[in-house]
C-alpha cells in the first residue's frame, strides 16, 4: 500500500502569488499617470487662476479684504503671471506719501478689473490714465482700493471703513457690468477666507480642490466631459446643476429684458450703497465718478452667442445693452458723471483680433494690456475736466526749496 508524502513545498498563498502583479500594475499605472501629466503640462497646460500665497484677509464674518503686507503671484498657469503686492493700507502697490494740499489724490475702487487680474501694478488702466493727466498743471496720484470677487454695496463699505483714511480728492467707482448686480447679493455668497483664499460657507479643502489646482491632467478630464453630461450625471446623484453654470445663469440674468427678482434686489442694493457714498462724498468733499466696464460677451458676438446655447436662452429675451441702460439711469439720475466704456471696446474690438492683440483674454476673460491701455485712454479724458478742482502742483522752484 502507498502512501502520499506530505508535500514539502507549502503552497503559496493567493495574496503572496497575486503581490507581485499588483505592484507592478500599481507601479506601471503611477509611471503612465505621472507621464500623462506632464505630456498635459507640456502641450495643453489648464487654466487655474492660483493665489500663491493667499492674498486675502477677514473682514469680519462674511467679508473680506486684501491682507496688508502680502506678496505673492498670481497666475492662470497660461495667459498670465504677475506679481502682487498689497502696501500697509491694504491697496495693490507699494505704500504712498501721507496725502498733500499739492497732489490731487484719486481713489480707484472695484473688483477684480480695478484690482488689475492679468496685468502688473503700473499697466492698471486707472495708472495709464494717472500718467497722462500729471503734468505742469496737475500732480495726479491713483491709489488702488479694487478687491477680487466684490459688488458696490461692498466697495463703499470698505470705502467707508478704510478707504477715507486715506483723505481722497476723487473716489473713481468702476463698475463691472458682467456680474456687480449680482455680487450685490452679499448673502448669495458670504465668503470665508482660509489661509489667504477665498471659500464659501462651510466649505473645508479637500482632495477634488488640491487635485484641481495641482494637477493638469485632472483638469483636462473634468472638462473633456460634456457639460450636457455632467449635469446628468449630477442629476442622477441628486446633486443639482454645478455652482460655475448656476452662477453664469444667475449673472446673464443682468440683461434680460425683464428685469428679474435677482437684478432688482442687486439695483436696489447698489444704489442705496450709492446714496452712502453719496453721503459720504458731501460730508468729507471728494467727487465722485463712474466708469462702466463691459464683459466680453457684451464685446465679442461670437461669445454671446456661444452664451445664449450654453444657457439655452431664446435672443429675443436677452439684450447685451440692458445693464448699461439701468445702470446710467441709477447714476445719472444722481448727477453721478459716467464713463461707459462699452462703445469703445466694441469698436476696437475688431481690429484688435485681426492684430493678434485682444482686449480680453480668451479664458480668463479679464483686460489684457491693451484692453487696460484702451480703457486708460479713455479714462483720462473723462477725469481731465474734473482735476480743475484739484489742489494745484506747488510752482518748480517752491518744490525745489521743500
Amino acid at each position: 500500500m502507498k502512501t502520499t508524502q506530505p508535500d514539502s513545498k507549502p503552497r503559496k498563498s493567493l495574496v503572496a502569488r497575486w503581490l507581485p502583479n499588483l505592484l507592478l500594475v500599481g507601479f506601471t499605472s503611477i509611471v503612465g499617470v505621472a507621464f500623462c501629466e506632464v505630456a498635459v503640462r507640456m502641450v495643453a497646460p489648464q487654466a487655474v487662476m492660483l493665489w500663491q500665497p493667499g492674498p486675502f484677509a477677514q473682514d469680519e464674518p462674511g467679508f473680506f479684504r486684501m491682507r496688508p503686507g502680502h506678496q505673492g503671484v498670481l497666475t492662470n498657469r497660461v495667459e498670465y503671471k504677475n506679481s502682487i503686492r498689497i502696501n500697509s493700507a491694504g491697496l495693490r502697490g507699494v505704500d504712498s506719501a501721507p496725502a498733500s494740499d499739492n497732489v490731487c489724490r484719486g481713489l480707484a475702487i472695484g473688483d477684480s478689473f480695478t484690482f488689475g487680474v492679468g496685468v502688473e501694478e503700473t499697466e492698471l488702466f486707472h495708472q495709464l490714465a494717472r500718467q497722462q493727466l500729471t503734468g505742469e498743471e496737475h500732480a495726479v496720484e491713483m491709489l488702488n482700493g479694487g478687491i477680487p470677487a466684490i459688488g458696490v454695496p461692498q466697495e463703499i463699505r470698505w470705502l467707508e471703513r478704510h478707504g477715507l483714511a486715506l483723505e481722497p480728492d476723487l473716489v473713481l467707482l468702476n463698475m463691472f457690468v458682467g456680474n456687480d448686480l449680482r455680487d450685490a447679493e452679499v448673502d448669495v455668497d458670504r465668503w470665508n477666507v482660509i489661509d489667504g483664499q477665498l471659500a464659501p460657507p462651510g466649505a473645508k479643502p479637500g482632495l477634488k480642490d488640491w487635485l484641481y489646482n495641482h494637477v493638469h491632467l485632472f483638469v483636462l478630464l473634468k472638462n473633456a466631459v460634456p457639460s450636457g453630461l455632467q449635469q446628468w450625471v449630477r442629476g442622477a446623484l441628486g446633486m443639482g446643476e454645478p455652482w460655475s453654470l448656476r452662477y453664469a445663469r444667475e449673472v446673464f440674468e443682468i440683461y434680460h429684458r425683464e428685469t428679474t427678482p435677482l437684478v432688482r434686489r442687486g439695483l436696489q442694493r447698489t444704489e442705496a450703497a450709492v446714496d452712502r457714498w453719496l453721503e459720504l462724498a458731501e460730508r468729507d468733499g471728494f467727487q465722485v465718478a463712474v466708469t462702466l466696464i463691459p464683459d466680453i460677451v457684451q464685446v465679442d458676438p461670437e461669445r454671446w452667442q456661444a452664451a445664449l446655447r450654453q444657457l439655452e436662452l431664446p435672443p429675443d429675451v436677452v439684450d447685451p445693452r440692458q445693464p448699461n441702460r439701468l445702470l446710467r439711469d441709477a447714476f445719472e439720475r444722481r448727477g453721478i458723471p459716467v464713463l461707459d466704456l462699452t462703445d469703445a471696446f466694441v469698436n476696437a474690438h475688431p481690429q484688435a483680433q485681426a492684430d493678434g492683440a485682444p482686449l480680453y483674454f480668451p479664458i480668463d476673460r479679464h483686460w489684457t494690456v491693451d484692453g487696460h491701455r484702451l480703457a486708460g485712454d479713455a479714462t483720462a479724458r473723462f477725469l481731465a475736466p474734473m482735476l480743475d478742482a484739484c489742489p494745484q502742483p506747488l510752482p518748480t522752484e517752491e518744490r525745489v526749496d521743500e
